[in-house]
């Protein structure tokens, strides 16, 4: 996920793409969240309630992670196409 992360804030300064910012935006706050899930599954303090309420945090979190999938592919599948654009431009 880091690798991700650094790619897109390479992405966000190179170049002005519609819509990256929400994005890394929407993939920050998946991310943290994520992180302090797993945080609060590691401590000692964890009862059956918050358990339930983890799992459904996390179905909850499994319903967004195709879209925010989908489009990081859709910012990939620009990059080559402006990369291609580009290379023709330049022949």
């Amino acid at each position: 996920m880091s690798d991700v992360r650094i790619l897109l804030r390479t992405m966000v300064k190179q170049e002005n793409i519609d819509g990256l910012q929400e994005f890394l935006s929407s993939y920050r706050s998946f991310t943290e969240s994520i992180s302090a899930i797993v945080k609060e599954l590691e401590s000692d303090s964890l009862d059956a309630n918050r358990g339930r309420s983890i799992k459904e945090e996390l179905e909850n979190m499994a319903t967004v992670a195709p879209t925010l999938y989908n489009e990081l592919l859709e910012f990939a599948n620009e990059k080559k196409t402006n990369l291609k654009i580009s290379e023709n431009k330049e022949r």
